[in-house]
């Protein structure tokens, strides 16, 4: 992540291509404008890219080799070799789930249903 914050250069421009890849919404990009530091304007994205899908992921690395950046988009790449994208999936999935119940229900996770009970006892 600290490689992509100081490194990440032309972040307003991968920031519309990932919108028209539906990677990102228009609102990261009014994010981004408003931060004064290309430092803060790489961590919004970068945290945006971040709660994606690992599809997305791949797609934010052909932006990057885009751009020029194949120093950044070959490590990215070269540490997410082997894994598998339907568990990065449910993981980013997961902590979706977890970032609306702890916002919108105040921390309580009413109406949810814990999976990590496999056992007899009631969760």
């Amino acid at each position: 992540k600290y490689l992509l914050i100081n490194n990440l250069e032309q972040t307003k421009f991968v920031a519309q291509l990932l919108i028209t890849r539906k990677v990102i919404s228009k609102s990261i990009i009014e994010i981004i404008e408003c931060k004064e530091s290309i430092d803060s304007k790489n961590v919004v994205l970068i945290n945006a890219v971040m709660k994606r899908s690992y599809k997305d992921f791949l797609s934010f690395c052909k932006c990057l080799r885009v751009t020029n950046q194949h120093h950044l988009a070959d490590p990215l790449e070269e540490a997410t070799k082997g894994y598998d994208a339907d568990i990065v999936d449910i993981t980013n999935q997961a902590d979706e789930v977890a970032d609306i119940d702890n916002t919108n229900l105040g921390g309580e996770a009413a109406g949810v249903i814990d999976v990590t009970n496999q056992g007899d006892e009631p969760a």
